[in-house]
This record gives C-alpha cells, sequence and structure tokens, in this order.
C-alpha cells in the first residue's frame, strides 16, 4: 500500500509552489495575533475564537486532500485513532486557544515569544517518551532559542511590557500544545 501524499518524499518535488506555500503559511500564522486583537473587541471568547480558527483550517486541509489524495482519511491501524485524538484535539486544540489567551493576556509579540517554548518541550517529550539523549548541542540550541525570543519580544527594552503569570500559564500551554 502507498503511503499518503503527504507522507511521499517527491510529494512536493518539482513543485514550483511549495516555497510559496511556506511564505503563505509564514505570513498567515504571523498576522493571526493580529486578527485575534481585533476579534476578540466583538466579543467572541477565546474558545470560540479557537475553534473557528481550528474549523476553517480543517475544511481547508480536508478539501485539499479530498482532491489530492483521498486516502490520508483512511486509519492504517485502530491504534492510530489515539495518536490522532492526542494530536489534534488535545494538541492542536490546546494550541490554539492558549495561545489565544496568551495573546490577549500580554499581546502579540509576548505571546508570540512564549510560543516559542514548545523546542524545549519537544526536547523534554522526546527525552522521556522516545529516551533520546539531551546533549549539549540540543541544550545549546534550545538556550538559542530562548535568547532570540526573549530579544525579539521586547523584555529587554526600556519600554513596558504587559506580563502576568496568567498570561506566562496560557504561553507555556500554548508552547505544550504546539510540541505535541
Amino acid at each position: 500500500m502507498e503511503p499518503p501524499i503527504f507522507l511521499r518524499r517527491d510529494s512536493m518535488r518539482g513543485s514550483k509552489f511549495y516555497t510559496a506555500f511556506i511564505l503563505i503559511a509564514a505570513f498567515c500564522w504571523g498576522i493571526s495575533g493580529i486578527f485575534t486583537k481585533m476579534i476578540f473587541r466583538y466579543g467572541f471568547t477565546p474558545i470560540e475564537m479557537g475553534f473557528i480558527k481550528t474549523f476553517i483550517a480543517m475544511l481547508i486541509v480536508m478539501v485539499y486532500f479530498y482532491v489530492k489524495d483521498k486516502s490520508v482519511f483512511r486509519l492504517q491501524k485502530k491504534e492510530d485513532l489515539k495518536d490522532f485524538i492526542a494530536i489534534s484535539i488535545l494538541g492542536y486544540s490546546l494550541y490554539s486557544v492558549a495561545y489565544i489567551f496568551t495573546v490577549n493576556e500580554i499581546g502579540v509579540g509576548l505571546g508570540g515569544a512564549m510560543l516559542y517554548t514548545k523546542t524545549a518541550f519537544v526536547l523534554v517529550f522526546s527525552a522521556f517518551i522516545f529516551r533520546e539523549k539531551i546533549t549539549t548541542k540540543k541544550l545549546f540550541i534550545i538556550l538559542l532559542t530562548i535568547s532570540g525570543c526573549v530579544c525579539l519580544s521586547g523584555i529587554l527594552s526600556s519600554e513596558a511590557i504587559t506580563f502576568t503569570l496568567k498570561g506566562a500559564l496560557w504561553g507555556i500551554a500554548s508552547g505544550i500544545g504546539f510540541a505535541t
């Protein structure tokens, strides 16, 4: 049985659009915090906004794979269902809702920086779940990532920033959700 298109190594090879898809995805993610702040003013709760965002993304992905490769909708084994639930419901939903709470609590810049705690959580999860070694190189990369987030977030600037414990906890939760 041939693997689904998104798992094939050559699925994008020769495509003229793969760079454009990456740039479009990065752009959409980059402006999502701005729209979150704007939409929040209309009375939507973070959970409602997370649901709407996830639902729209799901529809786009479903239509794409319905046209490209319907085999992605079939589970190979029944055990795959628990992974699907963990990744989609627990991981993505936690990330989506927690990120919205973070942005509303501490702002887009700092919220985005808090989201990048995901790299540290991936390292920790990999050590505990897959028994991967935590090397000096991996710790150095995490330190670089966190340093970059600190610099980009504006924490070191002389301007006052809004930082609350609640916002920090939501930011860490968004990192954990994204890491799963």
